[in-house]
């Protein structure tokens, strides 16, 4: 279900997430009215990292709304059908809360390119961003703090951004080793927001533009974007097929 690059790893997220819990989450996110353009899994994952790790407390009535997508809540066939959906999604987000309690227990839940292997961060960034522009002026503290790691893993987070929707400032081989190292570099980029949020009480303050919402000229995807048709073929959109998890 998840993407184990290493031993630690994959050890790491079986004790956090068990296959059933992710099997069962991705059926439900999987089941929502694609024309809503809900979360999926790996994207729900990352919007959870960037809930937490916000210097801003933001509740479930405010950001359940993303979840669900454009169309607002689906309809289920019963209140214990919604209820049971609910379980599920908060479940997931207070286990991944729990890995950031502990140093060095974090790790993302990511896809795999079905046709050749690749591992696929760039969903899990977008929900993390999603997140991140719920409360873009609650980020603006870490710009302002004398935190180095906390702004180095801000800066990083918008260069990720960047990179994940197709715009980056630099082209070539930069953004090229920047995609391929990013699973790697994302747990510690979200532990070192989340130290920062948890030593920090939130305050809103003017001045930082969230680098997710900076401008720049594109540049070349070197992955399909996630509501594109899949080059296999199928006319499904590449989300829900070849980069979908399996």
């Amino acid at each position: 279900m998840n993407v184990t690059p290493d031993g630690r790893l994959k050890m790491t997220i079986a004790l956090w997430h068990s296959d059933e819990d992710l099997d069962r989450l991705d059926a439900v996110l999987s089941a929502l009215p694609e024309d809503n353009d809900p979360m999926i899994l790996a994207e729900f994952d990352g919007f959870c990292a960037g809930l937490i790790t916000c210097p801003e407390m933001i509740s479930p009535s405010v950001w359940l709304a993303k979840v669900w997508g454009t169309g607002g809540p689906p309809e289920f066939d019963s209140a214990e059908e919604l209820q049971a959906a609910l379980d599920l999604i908060m479940a997931h987000y207070n286990r991944v809360a729990g890995m950031l309690m502990i140093p060095g227990e974090y790790f993302p839940v990511l896809d795999e390119d079905q046709r050749n292997g690749d591992i696929i961060w760039e969903f899990w960034m977008m929900g993390f961003v999603a997140a991140m522009r719920l409360r873009p002026d609650a980020w603006d503290l870490i710009e302002d703090s004398k935190d180095r790691r906390a702004k180095k893993a801000l800066d990083l987070a918008g260069k990720l951004s960047s990179i994940s929707t197709g715009f980056a400032e630099g082209k070539g081989w930069k953004a090229t080793k920047l995609s391929r190292e990013a699973h790697d570099l994302i747990p510690d980029m979200v532990e070192d927001l989340n130290a920062f949020a948890k030593a920090h009480t939130a305050k809103s303050m003017p001045g930082l533009p969230l680098a997710a919402n900076l401008t720049a000229a594109p540049s070349a995807a070197s992955k399909p974007g996630r509501n594109d048709a899949c080059s296999c073929g199928s006319g499904r959109k590449y989300k829900k097929c070849c980069g979908a998890v399996h």
